[in-house]
């Protein structure tokens, strides 16, 4: 009677026909998302959830305990748009976004805008079972842009050197 997802962690791809008859919803953290006939992707990382919508509309519920002033939604998210949420209750504005960005990992691309080198090296940390620290704090806030492929990360490495002060070892 129902199509259920939960996510505890990490980020899904989600190409769902909608069944009245048989609802798909996706648990994240305090939230819940349902499909209205969709693509969309959700992401968990620690305590953020953030859906992006592809194509048509997604629903969604935070739990109304954790739902800070009223917050809980539901919220409509639609095409373009993404929303996140945390688990202590607080739910970002629907904006707009760059989907074809957000979703750059689904072909093995990871796209940086103006991030701050801290972030990158966070979100380049998920694909690889190594270690990536920075040693000098004053390189976090060093802003990287470039699109990657996410299985040549050491080809990565050899790029960032090339476009910031630093050096990888």
């Amino acid at each position: 009677t129902e199509r259920r997802v939960i996510l505890k962690e990490g980020e899904i791809w989600v190409a769902v026909a909608h069944e009245t008859r048989r609802p798909f919803e996706v648990v994240a953290g305090s939230g819940t998302i349902r499909d209205i006939g969709t693509q969309f992707t959700i992401r968990k990382l620690s305590d953020r959830v953030t859906v992006t919508v592809v194509e048509g509309i997604v629903e969604v519920e935070v739990n109304a305990h954790a739902a800070r002033s009223g917050e809980g939604g539901p919220h409509i998210v639609a095409k373009g748009h993404q929303l996140w949420y945390s688990d202590d209750g607080q739910v970002s504005m629907v904006e707009s976004v760059d989907t074809q960005a957000v979703t750059a990992w689904v072909q093995g691309k990871l796209v940086f805008r103006a991030m701050p080198l801290a972030e990158v090296l966070r979100e380049v940390g998920r694909y690889r079972n190594d270690r990536i620290q920075i040693v000098d704090p004053s390189l976090a806030d060093l802003l990287v842009s470039g699109v990657f492929n996410s299985r040549d990360l050491d080809s990565f490495l050899q790029a960032l050197e090339g476009a910031v002060p630093v050096k990888a070892t």
